[in-house]
């Protein structure tokens, strides 16, 4: 893994960016707790449309690619997004208690941590950052899909 995996290491890691900046480090510890490693080869198609998360998923190496899918979507037009080191997904998805609307596919080896969607709601519970966090990032995307 690119991170340290100790508890003091994965908090080290989520300190690195919002929401968890900002969070108690009673919650982070919680978290580093919970959080599991797996390595994902190239080209591994980790969610596909319509398809319910079972994970918050952490990146720490590597990269996912967020690609559109659809007969009448040209392919230089299918990559909606990049999730890179530092940040999570599919944070709507789980928040919302739904189907993912896109693929989410390893552009390279992958290195991530799994929040298990029990402790996503656990930590929803937990910490009103991280409630604050979903809402805002779920109110995001409404308004994205509607310029579309």
């Amino acid at each position: 893994m690119a991170i340290d995996l100790t508890p003091t290491g994965i908090v080290a890691f989520l300190k690195r960016n919002p929401p968890f900046s900002q969070m108690i480090d009673e919650d982070l510890a919680w978290m580093s707790g919970r959080l599991q490693p797996q390595v994902i080869d190239a080209g591994i198609e980790l969610l596909q449309a319509g398809e319910s998360p079972c994970n918050l998923i952490f990146v720490t190496s590597g990269s996912v690619l967020i690609q559109a899918v659809g007969e009448a979507i040209p392919d230089e037009r299918r990559l909606l997004a990049e999730v890179v080191p530092g940040e999570c997904f599919p944070v709507e998805a789980l928040h919302e208690i739904r189907p993912v609307f896109s693929t989410y596919r390893a552009s390279d080896g992958l290195e991530v941590l799994n929040l298990a969607n029990e402790d996503f709601l656990e930590l929803k519970q937990r910490s009103s950052i991280f409630t604050q966090y979903c809402d805002a990032r779920a109110s995001e995307f409404l308004g994205s899909s509607r310029r579309i």
